[in-house]
């Protein structure tokens, strides 16, 4: 009896030591893009373009005229916060890569908290968070601490559900969860999981009055905002918000290989919550991954969507993992009068697997060695070079967004929605040709080493390159040259 309370207590240890693990992978795995998000290089295109917007919501048209070669599609909201904060940081792309590293802390706390809430402990919602913060930072880490509002968006729609499951379980209507999910909406309009699974969720714990107040409510407040936009913005708002995009199916094989990284660690925690579906809490969230994978793979058809789509499912698939860790403390799961701390720990092993089987882990130490930092400034040297150099061309220019947007250059070439514009015949193929041939606009092709990607580019990226059908600039430079 001894020696079996010796070797569950060396279990014990060792299930908290995979947990310390996992915890220690989410901190390393943040190491890149806390490192990088200081220097001025550019992370991705969409940081000049969200820079330019951001800038205007503070003094100027948020949603260009249609005779304009430029496109807002996204909700106001974003612009108004990054670009209030990016007035006081005195660099707005700064002040959108801070408040994405920080959305990715806060919807790991709020996973932990969602857990809690759902009937897990501290250990439980620490193993959620912890494996939701791993994920992003090892390979989503191009979103992480990028200035766009994808995550800031993810993270208010994820405070919103706390709130909301709060009230729920008060058996009062929950005004301030739906308001603040239908304000996230209008931060990032894709994030549309979570609100639809609870309201289905709802409707299968036969709470019919309470899932038709709640639609009700919503749609009430949809409407509203879009009023509001409509009164503020009038008919450019629509034009905008609505505007032309193609559909590739075959980008649903790009979502495929993003969703391995995942994929171990969603099928068994899909496996262990479906053991306990008749628990709320687990039926919650298998809704949440069911409709999660669904959005993933509708999103994914459209042109220029990216590994975003996956975003909501990686938030249910975290929860899950520390909701599934819960329940193996359950002795009705029990597989062979095999020990919880067996259960426990075999589970923690499928999660820590992806991670320490990814190249990405293993190629941080990199980023503390002297070479990386010479590099990182020698990019950054090259930026500047090249704001200098556009700033100093006279009229509109067409080059990168970013450098455009530092070189104090406007706005006048918005490539990926223009091309999208071109190709579903909305406007003419030859408008930027023209306007290039007639001198109305100086086009650059900017050094590409303004960029300062990953220390490598993913595994998962050298996978799907295949099938990826644009690049943001390539189909309007060749129409334009």
């Amino acid at each position: 009896m001894f020696l079996r309370s010796q070797f569950n207590s060396k279990k014990k240890c060792l299930v908290n030591g995979a947990i310390f693990l996992l915890t220690l992978i989410a901190a390393l795995g943040m190491a890149w893009p806390i490192y990088r998000v200081f220097f001025k290089v550019v992370i991705d295109c969409n940081e000049g373009w969200n820079a330019f917007f951001d800038t205007a919501a503070m003094h100027g048209t948020l949603y260009p005229s249609p005779e304009q070669l430029i496109t807002n599609n996204y909700p106001p909201l974003s612009f108004y916060f990054v670009g209030f904060f990016g007035r006081l940081l005195g660099d707005v792309i700064l002040a959108g890569r801070l408040i994405s590293l920080l959305s990715v802390l806060f919807i790991g706390f709020f996973i932990g908290k969602l857990i809690e809430q759902l009937g897990g402990s501290f250990r439980d919602a620490t193993t959620g968070s912890a494996f939701f913060i791993a994920t992003m930072g090892l390979f989503f880490p191009g979103y992480v601490g990028m200035n766009d509002p994808q995550l800031l968006a993810q993270c208010i729609m994820l405070g919103g559900t706390l709130l909301f499951l709060k009230t729920i379980a008060q058996e009062r209507t929950p005004w301030a969860g739906l308001a603040t999910m239908i304000i996230a909406g209008f931060v990032k309009h894709n994030i549309i999981t979570l609100p639809f699974s609870i309201l289905l969720w709802l409707l299968l714990r036969g709470e019919k009055k309470m899932f038709a107040k709640c639609l009700l409510v919503a749609a009430s407040f949809i409407a509203a905002g879009f009023m509001l936009c409509y009164w503020r913005y009038g008919h450019d708002f629509f034009f905008n918000f609505f505007s032309s995009r193609r559909f590739f199916p075959s980008q649903d094989l790009a979502a495929l290989i993003d969703l391995s990284s995942i994929l171990l660690p969603a099928a068994v925690a899909f496996f262990i919550l479906w053991n306990k579906r008749t628990n709320q809490g687990a039926l919650l969230i298998l809704i949440i991954m069911v409709v999660g994978t669904m959005v993933l793979f509708l999103q994914r058809l459209g042109s220029g969507v990216d590994v975003n789509g996956q975003f909501d499912l990686n938030i249910a698939v975290a929860a899950a993992a520390g909701l599934a860790f819960h329940f193996l403390s359950d002795p009705s799961l029990s597989w062979k009068k095999t020990s919880k701390e067996t259960l426990q720990l075999s589970f923690l092993l499928v999660l820590l697997l992806p991670f320490l089987c990814a190249p990405e882990l293993h190629q941080i130490p990199q980023i503390f060695s002297r070479s990386f930092y010479q590099e990182a400034k020698r990019r950054e040297n090259i930026v500047l070079q090249e704001v200098q150099k556009i700033h100093d061309i006279p009229g509109d220019v067409f080059c990168e967004n970013s450098i455009c947007y530092r070189a104090g250059k406007p706005f006048v070439v918005d490539c990926f929605n223009l091309n999208e514009r071109i190709k579903t015949g909305k406007i003419s193929p030859f408008v930027v040709t023209d306007l290039i041939n007639n001198h109305l606009l100086t086009k650059i092709v900017c050094n590409p080493d303004i960029t300062w990607p990953p220390y490598q580019a993913t595994f998962l990226d050298n996978l799907k390159s295949p099938f990826q059908h644009w690049t943001e600039f390539e189909e309007c430079y060749s129409q334009s040259r």
